[in-house]
């Protein structure tokens, strides 16, 4: 759960510095972050994403830092509650993610992003982990701290 609050926190990071870019192009924000690596312009992986991260819209900026911030609190939110044996937060946690990874495979049909394709594999093993996790809880009982 240790990784998962990181990602939860990795992903509030992220969308709270995308809300400084709101009205800009999603891809000033992603040349201010990579900015160092930009130094050599004539690199041929900078030529070839270039023109394809100018042609993301305005309004995704909006969308993606509202959707880290939202996933992300809610992530470690919920990591916090099952770390602390939260009985009410695995199934919470269990029907969440997969309503996430429900929209992430819709998503993953219209975008074919291997990015996409890599958080549905790791959602995937958290939701195994936590289905995992409940069951030996249910069967064995919680477990008490001494």
């Amino acid at each position: 759960m240790w990784v998962r609050i990181g990602y939860g926190a990795l992903r509030v990071l992220l969308g709270l510095t995308l809300l400084r870019y709101i009205g800009q192009p999603f891809s000033a924000g992603i040349f201010w972050l990579m900015s160092h690596e930009f130094a050599g312009k004539h690199d041929l992986l900078i030529q070839l994403l270039k023109p394809l991260a100018l042609h993301v819209h305005y309004h995704v900026t909006f969308f993606v830092a509202l959707y880290l911030l939202f996933w992300g609190v809610l992530d470690i939110f919920l990591s916090l509650q099952l770390l602390w044996n939260r009985m009410w937060a695995y199934p919470v946690s269990l029907v969440l993610i997969s309503c996430f990874m429900t929209y992430e495979f819709f998503r993953l049909l219209h975008t074919h992003s291997l990015v996409l394709a890599l958080l549905i594999a790791y959602d995937l093993l958290a939701l195994w982990l936590i289905w995992r996790e409940y069951k030996k809880i249910t069967l064995l009982g919680p477990v008490t701290k001494i």
